[in-house]
């Protein structure tokens, strides 16, 4: 497949995912939640210091501020889709400044969305900036691969905006920068908004539309159903489109993963791993949110 072709086929993956958006339009009825910020956890002083994120940040509004990290972090961090699986994810803690340490410019220790997502929000917050974690899925059971970004609360601008750890960007519209929620929307209505890279004017939409046109296809796939990482100890809530059972898809992807892991030859820790997630995933609670958690943090001040 040439590059032409490579390309109208994404644009036909985009608007097939824009069109699946379009006919789940509703979640199911949720309860109001509000996420929590941890602003003085323990290890943000020493994040700052070893890893120098205030200079790295700057001056400006907290979009300003979160974006230079944001793309710096993208820049120092190797991927690594299958890292949840790895060894390595055995062993080194969840929490930001152990995988910082772990990954931060060694190509070699490659770390998954959902890491590079917790680093990005513990930054943040140690900055001063509201930010958490969303997690974006497709609806079919046999995509394996979902994503994990992080939002973060500009009082400036008095919105929720999208920043992504793992390719460095944010989606716009043009005008302004979107949160997960309106990116949803915007594709749905095949509207014209691009994930937007360094170097890259948001102003020309059209040239970015047709340059990003695989990372715009991928959000808009695993915008089906979305996941708000609510604080510590504190679990997520879900926003699921009307009629569809997550727990009967869940269920079904579980034995998915594990089939394929089987297939695939995954030793034998990650087989285990697998195996206790499928019998748990018929009796896995999925708390439903609503829109409420796209209103201002409770204490955030806006200009």
């Amino acid at each position: 497949m040439n590059r032409q072709e490579q390309r109208e086929l994404d644009e036909e993956l985009l608007r097939i995912y824009g069109g699946i958006l379009f006919n789940a339009p509703n979640f199911r009825k949720g309860e109001p939640k509000q996420s929590s910020f941890d602003f003085k956890n323990a290890t943000y002083s020493a994040i700052k210091a070893e890893f120098q994120i205030e200079k790295v940040a700057g001056k400006g509004t907290d979009f300003d501020r979160a974006l230079r990290v944001n793309r710096h972090l993208a820049k120092h961090l190797t991927h690594k889709g299958d890292y949840a699986l790895s060894q390595e994810s055995r062993t080194v803690p969840f929490d930001a400044l152990s995988l910082l340490r772990y990954s931060f410019g060694r190509p070699e220790h490659g770390i998954n969305c959902a890491a590079k997502s917790l680093i990005l929000q513990a930054c943040c917050l140690a900055l001063g900036i509201y930010a958490r974690r969303v997690g974006l899925y497709p609806a079919s059971p046999y995509d394996c691969d979902n994503h994990i970004v992080c939002e973060i609360f500009d009082r400036a601008r008095g919105a929720w905006i999208m920043l992504d750890p793992t390719t460095g960007g944010y989606v716009s519209n043009g005008e302004r920068p979107l949160s997960v929620l309106e990116m949803r929307e915007e594709f749905s209505k095949n509207a014209h908004i691009s994930v937007v890279f360094s170097r890259q004017n948001p102003k020309n939409i059209d040239a970015l539309m047709e340059r990003n046109h695989a990372i715009n296809a991928y959000y808009a796939k695993n915008l089906f159903y979305l996941s708000v990482v609510l604080g510590k100890d504190l679990g997520c809530a879900y926003l699921v489109p009307e009629g569809f059972d997550l727990r009967r898809r869940n269920e079904q992807y579980a034995t998915y993963m594990l089939e394929t892991a089987r297939a695939q030859g995954m030793d034998a820790d990650a087989i285990a791993h697998l195996e206790k997630w499928k019998r748990e995933a018929a009796s896995e609670e999925f708390p439903l949110g609503d829109l409420s958690l796209w209103s201002p943090p409770a204490f955030a001040h806006t200009s």
